[in-house]
């Protein structure tokens, strides 16, 4: 899709995906090794009471449904950022899904432009976990 194909409020939502103890404890192992990702012990004793998936891995696990949808098709030149807060802790088992709109759609001239898109991750009660944007340099149409 070209830039002039978007527009403000355009919108996907990934189906729900579940966090699973295995994948989370693995890729903290690989990405983000601090005990409250792994250790059911130190875990206790924290205000948590048990592990807690790493933030990135809270992300990625909707990102990748997301852009399974090819919402950016053969146009996309580049990824420019993201940024992500958190809201709430995310535990093993929980079902995230992702609502994921345009906010902004800006030509930049020499035929790119910047599309902003906003995410919010919720879980299976609705509590949203996440919220960001990313912004994603766009070809524009030909003339």
């Amino acid at each position: 899709m070209y830039l002039e194909d978007y527009t403000i409020g355009m919108e996907w939502k990934t189906e729900p995906v579940t966090i699973g103890r295995e994948e989370l404890v693995d890729f903290t192992m690989k990405y983000d090794p601090h005990p409250i990702h792994f250790d059911d012990e130190y875990a206790k004793h924290t205000r948590f009471k048990e592990i807690i998936a790493p933030g990135a891995l809270t992300y990625l696990v909707v990102w990748s449904p997301f852009m399974k949808l090819n919402p950016f098709g053969d146009e996309l030149v580049a990824g420019k950022s993201t940024k992500m807060e958190w809201h709430l802790p995310v535990y093993a088992g929980e079902r995230l899904s992702g609502r994921f709109w345009v906010s902004k759609v800006e030509p930049l001239g020499r035929g790119k432009g910047l599309l902003e898109i906003q995410i919010e991750i919720h879980n299976q009660e609705g509590k949203r976990v996440l919220s960001g944007f990313t912004e994603a340099v766009m070809q524009c149409r030909p003339t």
